[in-house]
C-alpha cells in the first residue's frame, strides 16, 4: 500500500489517493478521524491476508491436530514483518478466538484447568464458567414467552464463545432508533444497543463483559409481527 498524496489542514484532508493491491481509493474533504478509520479498515485487510497466508502454509501431515495447527499459524504470524507489533497482537487474538471456538465445537485439543479448577478447552476463557454465569442470569430477563425463553436459554447453554451468545434484547436497551428503508414485508432501522453484546470473559471477576454501546441494524418483519402478536409479545415489539 502507498499513499501518493495527502494534504492536511484544519482537521480536513483536501484530497489524496491510496494505492491498494486491489484498487485505488480517492478521498475528498474527509475529516482526519474518517481517514484514520478508513486506514484502519485497510490495515485490517492486511491482518486478514496475513492470517490467510499463514493458514495456507500448514501441512496436514505434520500439523495433524488442532493444537499443532494453531501453534504453527501463530508462529508464522509472530514472524511476519509486514505487520506491526500491534497488528500481530490483533492477528493472534483473532486466531486464538477461532482456536478456542473450534476446540469446544469439535471437542478436540488440549484441555487446561481454569481459575475455578474446571477442565476446559478454551484458553482465553472457560466455557463452563461462562455458561454458569449465563444460567445464573436467567431470572433477570424474559421475552414474555416461555417457549422463546427456553430456546434462548438452551442456545446459551451450548454457546462456544463470549462473542457469539444469543440474547433477548429489550427495546428499552436501544437508543436512537431510526428508520432506514423498506423492502418486501420488512422495514429496516438502525439503532444503538446501549450495553452492546457480550465480548469477553473476565476471569478475575468471573463474569462476562460487554462491548459497550454498539450500532445495530433492526428488521421489522410484518409476517413475524403477526406471529409474535399472536403469542402475546405485542408489547415487546417497537
Amino acid at each position: 500500500m502507498a499513499i501518493n498524496m495527502y494534504i492536511f489542514g484544519r482537521g480536513k484532508v483536501s484530497e489524496f489517493k491510496i494505492r491498494h493491491p486491489k484498487q485505488y481509493y480517492f478521498f475528498s474533504s474527509f475529516s482526519k478521524l474518517e481517514i484514520y478509520r478508513i486506514m484502519a479498515a485497510i490495515r485490517q485487510e492486511f491482518i486478514n491476508a496475513a492470517i490467510e497466508r499463514a493458514d495456507a502454509l500448514k501441512d496436514s501431515y505434520i500439523h495433524n491436530d488442532i493444537s499443532k495447527r494453531h501453534e504453527f499459524v501463530k508462529q508464522i504470524i509472530l514472524d511476519d514483518e509486514s505487520l506491526t507489533i500491534d497488528e500481530r497482537t490483533v492477528a493472534i487474538k483473532i486466531i486464538t478466538e477461532n482456536y478456542d471456538y473450534f476446540k469446544i465445537l469439535l471437542n478436540e485439543g488440549i484441555k487446561r484447568l481454569c481459575e475455578s479448577s474446571l477442565e476446559c478447552f478454551a484458553t482465553s476463557y472457560c466455557e463452563h464458567c461462562a455458561r454458569t454465569y449465563l444460567k445464573n442470569d436467567f431470572s433477570s430477563w424474559t421475552s414474555g414467552n416461555t417457549d422463546i425463553d427456553d430456546l434462548i436459554q438452551e442456545c446459551q447453554m451450548e454457546s462456544f464463545s463470549p462473542g457469539k451468545i444469543i440474547e433477548w434484547i429489550p427495546y428499552n436497551n436501544l437508543q436512537d432508533v431510526k428508520y432506514m428503508t423498506k423492502g418486501g414485508c420488512s422495514e429496516i432501522y438502525s439503532a444503538n444497543w446501549i450495553d452492546g453484546p457480550y465480548d469477553e470473559w473476565n476471569s478475575k471477576e468471573q463474569r462476562l463483559e460487554r462491548l459497550g454501546t454498539h450500532k445495530v441494524i433492526l428488521k421489522k418483519n410484518w409476517k413475524m409481527l403477526k406471529v409474535l402478536t399472536g403469542v402475546g409479545l405485542k408489547k415487546y415489539i417497537f
